[in-house]
C-alpha cells in the first residue's frame, strides 16, 4: 500500500483544535480516486455503531445462507431417504435369514453361510460411507450364489434379502449421480411390485423452489434495506473485475472437473454437498411455476448472492478475522489473517467443490486487495455466477447449482 492510500485518522484531543474538526472518517463524497482503503466505521458512520454496520455487511447474506441451507437439506434429505430406507430393511432381511439358518444343522449353517458371506452383508448394511463399488463387492456372493437347494423357508428369505439388496445397490449408484427421476422411477417400481397403486408421495413434490424462492426474496428486501450502506463505498467498477468474473469460471469449473475425475476431496469431504434440483425435470408439468423459478434462481446467482456475498465477507468478515473490534479496519485492507480466512471460508461452505472455491475465493480476494473496492468483486462475482448458471443449464451438471 503506498502513503498516499493510507486513510485520515482522527487527531489527538491535544491537538490544534482547528485540526480536531476534521473530519475522522472519509465519505464517499470527499473521497478521491486512489485514497482507498475507506473508513474505519464505514458502514456505522460513528464509533460503536456495530449493530448498523453488522446489518448492512451480513444479515443479508446471512438470510439467504439460512433459508437456502435449510432447503438444501430438505431436498438431500428427500433424494436420500429411498436408500436409507431399504437400507434398514436389508439389515431386517439379514436378522431374518440368520434367524432362520439358526434351525439348520450346524454344518448346513456353515455351508450356506459361508456360501452368501453373510457377514459380508450385515457389514456393507452397518457400513453407511461405503461407496457402491464397496458395497458391491460385500454383497458380491449373496448376488450371485445358488442356493437353489435350500429348504422352502430359507430359499425364500434369502430371495427377499438379495432382491432387496439388489435394489439398494441401484439406488445408491442413482444417488452417487444425483439422478433423482432415475431413483424416484425405481423405488416406486420395486414398491409396485408388491402393490400396484404403491407410490412414495415424498418422492414426488419438492419444497425446495418454495423455500429457495422465500429465502432469495427476503434477501433482496434486506439487501435493499441495506443498500444507502453499501453506497458509502464509490461505485467504481475497473474493466480488470470483468476480466476476473470470466477468468473465475474457467477456474471454478477446470478445477471442479479435475477434483472429480481425478482427486476425489470434494466427494470425500462432502458427497452431497448441493440439492442439485432440477427444476427442469421437478417442475415440468408446470411451466409457468418453472420459469418462475428460473428467474428466482437467476436472480438470486446473478444479483443478489454477488452483492450480499461480497459485502458480507469484505465487510464484516475478513475486517472480524482481522480484530474483534471489526468496525475499525477500514475497508480494502487485510493482512494474512483474513486472506487465509475468505479461503478457508469458501472451502468450508462449498465442500463439493473444495479445491474450485479455495482457488476462486483467493483470485476474488487477490482482486478486492488490488482495486480496494467491494464493487469490483460483486461484478466479478455476478459474471462468474452468471456463466455458471448458463453452463449449468446448458449441460445439466444441476450438482453445481
Amino acid at each position: 500500500m503506498t502513503e498516499d492510500s493510507s486513510p485520515e485518522t482522527t487527531p489527538n484531543s491535544d491537538d490544534d483544535p482547528q485540526e480536531s474538526s476534521k473530519p475522522a472518517v472519509q465519505t464517499a463524497a470527499a473521497l478521491k480516486p486512489g485514497l482507498l482503503p475507506l473508513g474505519p466505521h464505514v458502514f456505522g458512520g460513528k464509533r460503536n455503531s456495530n449493530w448498523l454496520a453488522f446489518f448492512i455487511t451480513a444479515v443479508p447474506f446471512l438470510i439467504y445462507w439460512g433459508g437456502t441451507a435449510f432447503g438444501g437439506y430438505l431436498e438431500k434429505t428427500r433424494k436420500l431417504a429411498p436408500a436409507h430406507t431399504m437400507r434398514g430393511e436389508c439389515r431386517l432381511e439379514v436378522n431374518k435369514v440368520k434367524a432362520s439358518l439358526e434351525e439348520l444343522p450346524a454344518d448346513q449353517r456353515m455351508e450356506f453361510s459361508n456360501r452368501i458371506d453373510l457377514p459380508s452383508v450385515e457389514r456393507a448394511m452397518d457400513d453407511e460411507n461405503a461407496d457402491v463399488e464397496g458395497l458391491t463387492q460385500q454383497c458380491e456372493k449373496l448376488l450371485s450364489a445358488d442356493f437353489s437347494d435350500l429348504p422352502p423357508p430359507e430359499k425364500h428369505d434369502l430371495g427377499e434379502l438379495r432382491k432387496k439388496v439388489q435394489h439398494f445397490l441401484q439406488l445408491q449408484v442413482m444417488v452417487e449421480e444425483n439422478d433423482l427421476n432415475g431413483i424416484r422411477k425405481a423405488h416406486n417400481e420395486f414398491l409396485q411390485e408388491e402393490d400396484p397403486e404403491a407410490i412414495d408421495e415424498n418422492l414426488n413434490e419438492s419444497w425446495y423452489p418454495v423455500n429457495y424462492s422465500v429465502a432469495c426474496i427476503a434477501s433482496l428486501v434486506a439487501v435493499i434495506l441495506a443498500f444507502p450502506g453499501y453506497l458509502k463505498i464509490p461505485f467504481r467498477v475497473r474493466p480488470l473485475a470483468y476480466l476476473v468474473g470470466i477468468i473465475g469460471i474457467v477456474v471454478w469449473i477446470g478445477l471442479w472437473k479435475l477434483d472429480k475425475e481425478f482427486l476425489g476431496l470434494g466427494a470425500m469431504i462432502s458427497p452431497h454437498a448441493r440439492a442439485a434440483f432440477n427444476p427442469l425435470e421437478e417442475l415440468k408439468e408446470n411451466p409457468t411455476w418453472m420459469f418462475t423459478f428460473l428467474a428466482i434462481r437467476m436472480a438470486g446467482l446473478v444479483l443478489v448472492i454477488p452483492i450480499a456475498e461480497e459485502f458480507f465477507m469484505r465487510g464484516f468478515l475478513m475486517r472480524y478475522i482481522e480484530d474483534i473490534d471489526w468496525d475499525q479496519i477500514p475497508m480494502g485492507m487485510a493482512t494474512w489473517k483474513g486472506v487465509v480466512g475468505i479461503i478457508v471460508y469458501g472451502a468450508v461452505v462449498h465442500p463439493g467443490e473444495v479445491v474450485a472455491a479455495a482457488a476462486w475465493f483467493a483470485l476474488m480476494t487477490w482482486l478486492y486487495l488490488r482495486t480496494k473496492n467491494v464493487w469490483d468483486c460483486v461484478v466479478a462475482h455476478g459474471i462468474t455466477n452468471l456463466l455458471l448458471a448458463v453452463y449449468v443449464l446448458k449441460t445439466g451438471t444441476w450438482e453445481l447449482w
